[in-house]
Parts: C-alpha cells; sequence; structure tokens
C-alpha cells in the first residue's frame, strides 16, 4: 500500500526540496530529535497545512533550512533556523527514512542538487472531489458535443490525478 501524506494524497518519497509560505498557524509541522538516529525528523505534518501540501510526511528527516546543513545542529537551532525570516519561501530539505537508509548501504552520498522539487498542491475544496474538479467536469461535459459524450468515462479523484503526476 503507497504512503499518503497527512491530506490523503499518495506521498512522494526520497530526497525532496520543500518550498512553503507560513500559514495563519505557522509551517505545520512539528519535529523532534532523533538521538539514536542523530538528527531532526518530522514528527507530525497538520492536514492541509502548508508542510502537508508541500508533501512533508512523518518520519521526514530534516537536512537543511534556507540552504545551511542542519546535521550537527540542536533541535533548538534547528527551530530557530525554520521560524527566522523570511517567513514566506521557507526552503527545506528532507528525505525519507527508507531512502535515506538506501543510500547510505549503497554509499551514495546525499546531494542536495539531486532532490525533487516539491510543487505545492492546492487544499482540496471539499471532500468529494478534492478542489473544484466537479465544476470543471460539467463545464468540459458542456463544452463537448453531444455523439461524443459517451467517450467521457469519469472524473479522477484528487489522489488519481495527484498519483498520475507522481508516476510522471
Amino acid at each position: 500500500m503507497a504512503s499518503t501524506g497527512a491530506g490523503g494524497a499518495p506521498a512522494v518519497k526520497g530526497l525532496r526540496l520543500i518550498t512553503m509560505n507560513k500559514g495563519a498557524d505557522g509551517y505545520g509541522f512539528h519535529m523532534y530529535t532523533d538521538k539514536k538516529l542523530q538528527g531532526q525528523y518530522i514528527k507530525s505534518v497538520t492536514k492541509d497545512s502548508p508542510a502537508d501540501l508541500c508533501g512533508m510526511i512523518t518520519g521526514d528527516h530534516v537536512l537543511a533550512v534556507d540552504g545551511m546543513d542542519c546535521s550537527q545542529e540542536t533541535h533548538h537551532q534547528v527551530v530557530d533556523r525554520v521560524r527566522a525570516e523570511p517567513s514566506s519561501g521557507k526552503k527545506v530539505l528532507v528525505i525519507d527514512q527508507q531512502t535515506e537508509q538506501e543510500m547510505q548501504a549503497k554509499g551514495t552520498p546525499i546531494n542536495p542538487a539531486n532532490a525533487i522539487v516539491m510543487i505545492p498542491r492546492s487544499p482540496p475544496s471539499d471532500e468529494t472531489d478534492g478542489g473544484g474538479l466537479s465544476e470543471l467536469n460539467m463545464d468540459l461535459k458542456a463544452a463537448i458535443p453531444k455523439n461524443k459524450k459517451k467517450e467521457v468515462k469519469s472524473k479522477k479523484s484528487w489522489a488519481d490525478s495527484v498519483a498520475a503526476y507522481n508516476d510522471l
């Protein structure tokens, strides 16, 4: 079964560069220090928060904030980096633990230049279609000539659309 982000969309794994803007309630994630693994890890991600919409997932290892390596910093220092200005365009380099372990086993160095650049998704506007797709589909159906309407099979769910995008 594919893992999902807090909002239920399929999670993108690997080395990822997440760029997010601070929302009214912050960025929407909490970190913890894992002394066994050494470093800062994502403890939780709030559903539909800026962090969730940008692809951050629980368990991610925080490697850098705004281009500054965090691997040897304390929890307090990393939190200060996240809270520091600017609050828009905050860049956080993360990697899921499975990918990190696979890279370490192969001796592959983590290179930020190889990170997947995450594009924030829009929050779903309702639970049924994930963001106004009903209206879009209705407009598209109206634009299709009557003899072609039977070719329109069904609309895709938000999760199906994200999964298709991730498969590109």
